[in-house]
């Protein structure tokens, strides 16, 4: 039997900025199509870092990310090229071996997420500007798989989730980033089929 982590308080909220431009808010659009289980903020201590040379840490995080958890991982996200220094922030999913047998009994709804279920046991609470807010405080052997400062968020407000992403941090100059696109694909098949 498959254990499902409790939501906790202290979801990512984010309310729909006002007066998001038509690029915003069809980017927040977008994002909502896949079950998204964990938004990861990450910078590098290097503001000169290139775009490539970020995606590129990301991608080889992610792959590290992988072979610790044995599960495969995917993501979307963009990172800032604006007036602010330069991050990212990227939304999750991940998934373990499922039949299609199994997918099917289940629905896409009662799907165990893999992501989330690997790193529930590592869920903490902070308070921060009044809030409750979640995060993964994760163990060293998965912290030091990024080099500078990051947060990894559960994500049980997709819609607040893909607007912090797609809007507040779309505003200025961006470049998307993914990986994993063959999950992702996989991912909104089943979304849809399920529907």
């Amino acid at each position: 039997m498959v254990e499902v982590c409790k939501e906790k308080m202290g979801t990512i909220k984010s309310a729909a900025m006002q007066g998001d431009t038509p690029l915003q808010t069809e980017l927040k659009k977008w994002l909502q199509r896949w079950p998204w289980e964990v938004m990861g903020t990450f910078s590098l201590k290097n503001d000169n870092t290139s775009v490539e040379t970020f995606d590129k840490n990301l991608r080889r995080w992610a792959n590290r990310l992988q072979d610790r958890l044995h599960i495969q991982v995917a993501y979307r996200g963009l990172i800032t090229n604006g007036d602010s220094r330069r991050h990212a922030h990227i939304l999750m999913l991940g998934r373990g071996q499922l039949s299609r047998l199994y997918i099917r009994r289940l629905g896409a709804d009662l799907l165990p997420h893999g992501l989330s279920r690997k790193l529930c046991s590592y869920e903490k609470t902070m308070r921060t500007h009044g809030k409750q807010v979640a995060y993964y405080n994760l163990p060293r052997h998965l912290s030091c798989l990024w080099p500078s400062r990051h947060l990894l968020q559960p994500v049980h407000d997709l819609a607040g989730a893909a607007a912090y992403v797609g809007a507040a941090n779309a505003s200025s100059r961006f470049e998307l980033i993914s990986y994993n696109q063959k999950l992702l694909s996989k991912t909104i098949k089943e979304v849809t089929h399920a529907e």
